[in-house]
């Protein structure tokens, strides 16, 4: 069994050159060092020291019976079977959870703590059926429901920049987000021009999730006669001289783009009119390399429906030797263009965003969940 992943491909924030961290002040009330000192314990949870993060909605039992219920379920008892999943699960959602409720304040207000669980209750809806289908698609035949197609279904906007990507000779990076069907953008690359895509991940915290991935990339490999290569961020240098050699051979580098990594330095933009982070990776391995950073966003439609948006090419400008001193003016403008697009896509399907690691650089207001 190859249970379905939350990290999606990787921002590689660490294996590209990184642009100067720009210098902030800090006021420390209690308040804040109380904050810190939360964050500074969720941080460790993340790095495997403790229980690990989220283990009720993001652990391995979790992914186990979402792959299980793809497996042996009837479609019609899918949904069912869905909601029941997350109201055992969801008390357990553990800070997953608060951070959703963070980044959904930011995009759809503040309100009550009803409104404020159910918003993320219908999202946690929308990613177990993302999972399953994500399982689907990745491993065709393991769907109780063998008769119909991964994706029945699929509409793409922007189809004629696509097309003129795909003439093209240049390599170039899909950069997309934690929205919806993700994965199933880099999985079109090659319908395209017959590209070779190199993904790129972060590794799972949970061990067993991550051995679980690991064969379910060999096995797409396989089947796809080597279309695909997936890579696991671990913060090798080497990584990143891989991919601009990929890139500049005319490849396709497919990876995240809204969650930057944690030994990363990140770049700060707005996003719903407050700070937000991006990884400082994609954007610098654009300008090595020369290639335009493609976002494509997958959005669910309905049951095996999907929506692909492709949006216009960014290109990163040269860095200006003039520039002030901690500032690099190429990146912040890529970086801002990224984050219109993100915004706009999120204001389109705001319960497809599956925000549960908080990027904002200050935490949205509203109470917690």
């Amino acid at each position: 069994m190859a249970p379905p992943s939350t990290s999606g491909p990787s921002s590689v924030g660490s294996s590209f050159p990184k642009p100067p961290q720009e210098e902030t002040s800090t006021v420390h009330g209690p308040e804040h060092e109380a904050q810190e000192q939360e964050q500074g314990q969720e941080q460790g949870q993340e790095q495997g020291q403790g229980q690990g993060q989220d283990q009720g909605l993001r652990g391995a039992r979790w992914h186990r019976l979402l792959a299980w219920l793809a497996r042996n379920t009837p479609g019609w008892l899918l949904l069912p079977l869905i909601h029941c999943s997350i109201l055992l699960l969801y008390p357990f959602g553990g800070r997953g959870r608060r951070d959703l409720q963070r980044a959904q304040d930011a995009a759809l207000g503040p309100a009550p703590a009803w409104k404020r669980h159910l918003r993320a209750y219908r999202t946690f809806v929308q990613f177990g059926w993302c999972l399953i289908e994500r399982f689907e698609l990745l491993a065709p035949g393991n769907s109780s429901s063998e008769d119909e197609a991964p994706l029945v279904d699929h509409t793409i906007e922007g189809l004629e920049a696509w097309k003129d990507l795909a003439r093209s000779e240049t390599g170039f990076l899909l950069i997309t987000a934690h929205l919806g069907l993700w994965e199933a953008g880099s999985l079109l690359a090659p319908a395209f021009g017959q590209r070779v895509v190199h993904i790129v991940r972060e590794a799972e915290p949970d061990p067993e999730v991550q051995a679980a991935n690991r064969r379910l990339f060999d096995e797409l490999g396989e089947r796809t006669g080597g279309s695909y290569f997936v890579h696991f961020a671990d913060g090798d240098p080497a990584l990143g001289v891989t991919l601009l050699q990929a890139l500049r051979a005319g490849e396709v580098v497919a990876l995240q783009g809204d969650r930057p990594r944690q030994e990363g330095r990140p770049l700060t933009t707005t996003l719903f009119d407050q700070p937000y982070r991006l990884p400082s990776g994609p954007f610098a391995l654009a300008r090595s390399s020369g290639c335009p950073l493609v976002p494509l966003f997958v959005l669910r439609d309905g049951r095996r429906r999907a929506r692909v948006i492709l949006r216009p090419p960014i290109f990163v400008p040269p860095r200006q030797r003039r520039a002030p001193r901690g500032e690099d003016p190429g990146l912040q403008s890529a970086a801002a263009t990224l984050a219109t697009e993100l915004e706009t896509v999120i204001r389109r399907a705001p319960h497809q965003w599956f925000c549960f690691h908080n990027s904002f650089a200050d935490p949205p207001g509203g109470a917690r969940g």
